[in-house]
């Protein structure tokens, strides 16, 4: 190890324990000894967490193990159902060929029916800004109206006004004029 790393020195640490545990570290010279006395002080803490991550990669490996022999039980199972039914590949496409055409022919069933949908909400859609047009031209056509109302009110009012007519009952004067004083014709 020496040769690979020249700088470094082996030690051999006690870690204590009954039986006695002997850790061999490499450490670059001129390390100071104290640095091996804290990794004495750590043996109670790194214990515990070693033996944690310890369980948890063997946990991990079965695990893995387990998924790996449920995936090569498949996989037998798939060379002998292959094995034994030659044709059976062919059979399995067809029928995944057939999965998909069913598929495509549903989408296909709800493109065409999304697309009706589509063309309902704008012909709808077109019926409702033709209304909304019309109630606006009647609108303004009311409002039309009622200004052109006031605009006669007004001028006639102003009218009357200035020719000094008080009552709103016009006085015309009659051809039977003579008629009515005299009486009724006998």
């Amino acid at each position: 190890m020496s040769d690979f790393f020249p700088l470094t020195k082996q030690v051999s640490v006690n870690m204590g324990g009954d039986p006695p545990t002997f850790v061999s570290a490499w450490l670059p010279f001129g390390t100071p000894e104290s640095v091996v006395s804290c990794i004495q002080h750590l043996q109670e803490w790194m214990v515990p967490k070693t033996t944690e991550v310890v369980v948890v990669g063997i946990r991990y490996m079965m695990h893995t193990h387990a998924q790996l022999f449920k995936r090569l039980e498949v996989a037998e199972a798939m060379r002998a159902f292959i094995s034994h039914h030659p044709g059976g590949i062919e059979e399995m496409r067809l029928k995944e060929n057939g999965a998909i055409r069913d598929e495509t022919d549903q989408l296909k069933e709800e493109r065409e029916a999304l697309e009706a949908k589509y063309k309902g909400a704008e012909q709808e859609n077109s019926q409702l800004k033709k209304d909304v047009d019309e109630l606006r031209k009647k609108e303004l056509e009311t409002e039309y109206q009622r200004q052109v109302d006031e605009m006669f009110f007004f001028d006639y009012h102003f009218c009357m006004k200035k020719n000094g007519i008080m009552h709103d009952i016009p006085s015309l004067p009659s051809d039977d004029e003579d008629a009515i004083p005299e009486g009724p014709p006998r």
